[in-house]
């Protein structure tokens, strides 16, 4: 999932940047033994906020459109099965049921290394056109409704867990609203909870975190404008040990942050490269970064990769220069700096301000905008707009990762929610955007076709 971007020349650049390069600024961070503490972090402010890395079991988007839920399968050792597609079974024994799925299906669901998007819970996604894994949204009632039973294996524990509704739209915090549902394996002990994830607590954080263990909602987060990308244990995709992804330490980007990299040559330097005249392939996959590109832990000891120049695009913009001066494993035997990033940044271009018409100037029309089911399933997925008001003429294009025009189309906006399948069957696999332009409509969203 790589977006090519080619930088323009200094020249055509020049109206753009405020003046060079900044000087460098050297920061230091600490994840501790284990990298049990997860650090957010912002190019332009520093650590954004420091979390122990092991307190949740459950993460909820907060995003009126999403319909994420993630599980803590690094640092908790969650697992997670899906069990029943008959709701009603919650609270009955589903012990057999757990068995058969561990035999059927070995692998526990994991959470997406490629977006926030995609959890644990939203991996089993069925033949529905608006499936999300642990439920369907409804067109008529607007909501997203529950239709499996999980199993949560936890290290303690083991419970059957039921997501039943979430609402878009809190009548009271214009938030969305959880309700879900939880229990022994066995049935007993059943729990109902509701979160109301726009509460003062979790204002403007992309996720809500839950503690099953200790029955504790969690603000762990800072801002989703205030942070970068997050230290942090992840498990990864593409190291598969048995019936498990294995658990590596790493970096994931934010939301809306792009990310590319340049190895110097022999006799270059970091200080002397120009962004302006490289060609660089910017990629929003959230483990860009990954845990092996900027740096490596093995047995002849922990080093940072600090010829390569990593190139930030954050979410206003501005683009960073970051090199990974020095690093120290998070292992249990090291005794001095356990887990301990250098880092060395400096900011290369400064977005202009438009003090002219912004997006949101000429977005006024819709509220929300997104594609479901996300990657498409059987060549075809969904456009769900939530707009203010009717709006003709609307030009919708689907665009592929070099900018080219693969399908365009006409069509009218009806005020409310609405429902438009798209056809990507004739679409090769890879990450498309589409783009809606109208009267009032000024909105782009992506989708990957697999």
């Amino acid at each position: 999932m790589k977006i090519k971007t080619l930088l323009l020349s200094g020249a055509i650049l020049g109206a753009a940047v405020t003046g060079q390069a900044q000087q460098w600024t050297i920061d230091t961070l600490h994840t501790g033994t284990g990298y049990l503490n997860n650090v957010y972090y912002s190019l332009e402010n520093g650590s954004a906020k420091e979390s122990a890395a092991d307190n949740w079991h459950l993460a909820f988007s907060t995003a009126r459109m999403s319909a994420s839920i993630l599980t803590n399968s690094a640092d908790k050792g969650c697992k997670l099965y899906a069990l029943d597609g008959d709701t009603t079974d919650f609270g009955t024994d589903l012990t057999a049921a757990l068995a058969t799925a561990i035999t059927n299906e070995p692998m526990p669901l994991y959470n997406s290394n490629i977006t926030w998007d995609v959890g644990a819970f939203n991996q089993n996604i069925g033949s529905g056109s608006m499936d999300y894994g642990w439920g369907e949204y409804n067109m008529n009632t607007h909501l997203i409704t529950g239709t499996s039973i999980y199993a949560l294996i936890t290290s303690t524990d083991t419970f059957q867990i039921y997501i039943s509704v979430k609402d878009g739209l809190s009548a009271t915090t214009n938030a969305p609203v959880y309700v879900f549902k939880y229990a022994q394996l066995d049935g007993t002990a059943q729990v109902t909870k509701k979160l109301e994830a726009g509460v003062a607590a979790y204002t403007g954080q992309n996720f809500v975190y839950y503690n099953i263990e200790t029955d504790q909602f969690l603000s762990r987060e800072p801002k989703g404008t205030d942070w970068d990308f997050v230290f942090t244990n992840y498990n990864d995709e593409a190291v598969v040990m048995g019936n498990s992804l294995y658990k590596v330490f790493g970096i994931l980007l934010n939301a809306n942050t792009e990310l590319s990299h340049y190895s110097v040559a022999e006799f270059a330097s970091n200080d002397t490269l120009d962004h302006t005249k490289l060609f660089l392939e910017y990629s929003d996959t959230i483990n860009a970064f990954g845990y092996n590109k900027w740096k490596n832990a093995g047995m002849s000891g922990a080093v940072a990769f600090d010829t390569v120049s990593w190139f930030v695009k954050v979410q206003n913009g501005d683009i960073w220069q970051v090199v990974y001066t020095d690093f120290v494993s998070g292992s249990a035997s090291v005794t001095v700096n356990p887990g301990m990033v250098v880092l060395q940044k400096r900011k290369v271009y400064e977005a202009p301000v438009d003090t002219t018409e912004s997006i949101n100037d000429l977005n006024v029309n819709i509220n929300a905008l997104v594609v479901a089911p996300n990657p498409a399933v059987n060549g075809t997925t969904n456009l769900v707009i939530d707009a203010k008001t009717t709006v003709n003429n609307v030009s919708l294009q689907i665009v592929d990762i070099n900018g080219r025009v693969v399908n365009a189309a006409a069509m009218q906006i009806r005020q409310g929610f609405n429902q438009y399948p798209v056809q990507v069957q004739h679409l090769n696999t890879g990450l498309y955007f589409i783009r809606l332009e109208g009267e009032g409509v000024y909105q782009t969203v992506k989708f990957i076709k697999e």
